[in-house]
């Protein structure tokens, strides 16, 4: 555990002039990601939480983060100290294990899974207007399995840039404006 130099020699007596600073550490652990599940075309934004992720790095140590869904890898980045983000790769309708590591070779062993959904597409909106004030109950017909993850605690609507909860009415979606 921490940082040391590393040099090369080809005659076991002379090493080389310059260092470089390698960086160990003890096992990282995932503790949560959110979102748990995005649309098959990629590009969600997720956030994965550890304990620390730099507990045992100098300051200086440069890390080049990747998230690993399945066995397709992408760059992430750095938070802070406890989380980094990553983008997912668009793939095929399933659950994939995602680990990450500082260095392409040591990968988590964390067990958290994201799921790769069918992209949620609108049928009908019922009505399809709504007083200027708000408060409109709106009707959604939507081609997802609503049976799906989607539907637990991140189904919402965006009417332009205002986001508001939606919930699951029988077999369709509804939000309030």
């Amino acid at each position: 555990k921490g940082q040391y130099q590393l040099q090369v020699t080809s005659n076991a007596q002379d090493y080389s002039h310059t260092a470089i600073a390698v960086a160990y550490g003890q096992t990282m652990f995932l503790t949560g990601l959110h979102p748990s599940i995005g649309p098959t075309r990629g590009g969600t934004s997720i956030t994965i939480t550890a304990v620390d992720f730099l507990s045992d790095a100098p300051t200086n140590t440069a890390f080049d983060w990747v998230c690993r869904f399945g066995s397709v890898v992408v760059k992430a980045q750095l938070l802070n100290a406890a989380s980094l983000a990553c983008a997912s790769p668009a793939l095929p309708l399933g659950n994939y294990s995602l680990e990450v590591s500082p260095n392409m070779q040591q990968f988590t062993t964390s067990g958290l899974l994201f799921g790769f959904v069918a992209p949620i597409k609108v049928i009908a909106v019922t009505p399809r207007q709504g007083t200027i004030g708000g408060g409109s109950l709106i009707s959604l017909a939507v081609s997802m399995a609503l049976d799906q993850p989607a539907s637990l605690g991140g189904l919402r609507c965006r009417f332009d840039d205002i986001v508001v909860d939606a919930q699951l009415a029988g077999d369709t979606v509804q939000c309030t404006t």
